[in-house]
């Protein structure tokens, strides 16, 4: 087993290196959901933003979702970045139903740092 030294100067840019999911393009967290169902929504926050205190990582927003081909996929992607994703499904009338509501969570979810990769929600 390896382990990195915590004092060595150029740490941060190893991880820069090794762990730079922000320039990854969020076509492909689209295109590889695309088996999912109707996506109307999705964002990508946390780790793909770079905020390490965002409570999500992914928000889907769609119809006719299929669970297991979500959860597939995400841990397809959990693998490939060694790392567990904070992830959130909910059809369409649920999320406008939320964000009439003023619901906290979705808040801040567009308060915090994020990137739409597709709206199509009316």
């Amino acid at each position: 087993a390896y382990k990195l030294n915590p004092n060595f100067r150029y740490n941060t840019k190893i991880k820069e290196l090794l762990f730079d999911f922000e320039n990854l393009d969020p076509r492909i967290i689209q295109e590889r959901l695309r088996p999912a169902g109707k996506a109307k929504l999705i964002i990508i926050s946390g780790i793909f933003t770079g905020d390490q205190k965002s409570r999500l990582d992914v928000l889907y927003v769609g119809e006719q979702i299929k669970k297991p081909a979500i959860e597939k996929v995400i841990k397809e992607i959990e693998s490939e970045i060694g790392k567990e994703l904070a992830y959130v499904t909910m059809d369409v009338e649920e999320y406008k139903y939320r964000m009439k509501m003023f619901d906290t969570f979705l808040r801040d979810v567009h308060a915090s740092k994020h990137k739409v990769v597709l709206d199509k929600v009316k």
